[in-house]
């Protein structure tokens, strides 16, 4: 009888053990997690910072050849109605 609960006593506290264990372990993984997220957001805002310059480059260059080809036009136009007044 003493051995036995000599033996429920002795899993008892390795159950205990095993139990704050888990729980310090479960903490640890809480606390990688959230040090993750910080870096995986800070990752996330970095590109789409990127990706929003490039956009805004090649929105920039659209709107220059845009321009350009609007003055070619008008001096096509321009040079068009000085040859029909000559």
């Amino acid at each position: 009888m003493k051995a036995t609960l000599r033996s429920i006593n002795s899993t008892l506290i390795t159950l205990t053990e095993n139990e704050m264990s888990f729980s310090k372990g479960l903490e640890e993984v809480a606390k990688h997690v959230n040090e993750q997220d910080g870096d995986i957001k800070e990752t996330f805002t970095a590109y789409s910072l990127l990706s929003i310059n490039e956009q805004v480059m090649q929105l920039n260059r659209t709107i220059n050849e845009c321009r350009r080809e609007y003055e070619i036009l008008i001096d096509a136009f321009i040079n068009s109605q000085k040859g029909f007044s000559s």
